[in-house]
């Protein structure tokens, strides 16, 4: 059996780690969301003449 490339060692590597990658990323994702809102919620705010409601976060 010979022993696995270089190549083949580094996808063996990433493999475990994808889950957890694919967590932060939701995690990034959902701030990210969250902050666009927000901020899309400020303009329309403005644009209506109407006090912006602020976050607690």
């Amino acid at each position: 059996m010979k022993s696995p490339s270089s190549k083949e060692k580094k996808i063996r590597r990433a493999i475990p780690a994808s889950p957890r990658l694919r967590t932060s990323n939701k995690a990034a994702n959902r701030e990210l969301i969250t902050r666009f809102e927000q901020k899309n919620q400020a303009t329309l705010a403005r644009i209506w003449g109407e006090e912006a409601v602020e976050a607690s976060a």
